[in-house]
């Protein structure tokens, strides 16, 4: 409206121009909402700007929903990682009746599947004459980037921290090693791993073994999570094998 008095009308005719700017930034705004730009800029009119107020609050609705089914995707995706991987060991299991070479396969895997760098495996030594409390677990497996290593260590139940997740049949994930608990040899020399997760394996509330995983990468949930699933069907199998070893 062309504006030529300042009178009465000539503020009417200011505020209808000021209304129709508005409205068709209100337009546009609703326009690139409807296309899917949920960032674009918008200044309603006023705290008492009805129209602008539900278009911001349809915004944030908008937003929510798309956070939650990237969330709920997210999710997805790690419980289908974590039943693939899961699936891969159990396939392995049932491959192998040796159980040394079975230790050896199953921590590649898992050291692979977790892209660590060093895993183990201990096996409870057989001995009915000992209380639980007083048996121990021998190294079955090691392995250092995708090679085999020489592993005879022995531990005792509730000794270093093999022993004691052991004995409180318990995850322990650390973040913070304790020095010359572990070193990670490479091409390039030793170097002191980031993270160590330790997961004993358990059937019938008795410990089987334990996995000893170390790497230069902190563990996130489902990765434990993952081995946690894991060592069910592998503790299983350990048994089984054992009896028909015997």
């Amino acid at each position: 409206i062309s504006i030529k008095t300042k009178d009465e009308i000539g503020a009417i005719a200011m505020a209808m121009n000021g209304l129709r700017l508005n409205l068709s930034q209100t337009a546009e705004f609703a326009e690139e909402i409807g296309k899917g730009n949920l960032n674009v800029k918008f200044d309603k009119l006023s705290d008492d700007d009805v129209l602008g107020n539900a278009l911001l609050n349809m915004r944030e609705s908008l937003v929510k929903a798309e956070e939650d089914e990237k969330l709920r995707k997210k999710q997805d995706e790690i419980q289908r990682w974590i039943a693939d991987g899961v699936a891969k060991v159990n396939e392995l299991l049932r491959q192998h009746n040796d159980l040394k070479e079975l230790s050896y396969k199953v921590v590649e895997l898992i050291v692979n599947y977790l892209d660590a760098n060093q895993g183990s495996m201990y096996i409870l030594v057989d001995d009915d004459d000992k209380a639980l409390d007083d048996r121990s677990f021998e190294a079955s497996s090691a392995l250092a980037w995708g090679r085999k290593k020489p592993h005879h260590r022995t531990i005792k139940m509730g000794e270093s921290l093999v022993g004691r997740a052991a004995y409180e049949q318990s995850t322990l994930c650390m973040t913070e090693i304790p020095e010359d608990y572990v070193n990670i040899t490479s091409g390039l020399g030793k170097s002191t791993p980031r993270a160590l997760l330790i997961v004993p394996l358990i059937l019938n509330e008795e410990v089987m073994g334990v996995v000893e995983i170390v790497s230069f990468n902190v563990f996130e949930k489902h990765q434990i999570d993952f081995v946690e699933r894991a060592a069910e069907s592998i503790a299983s199998s350990i048994a089984s094998l054992k009896i028909s070893q015997r």
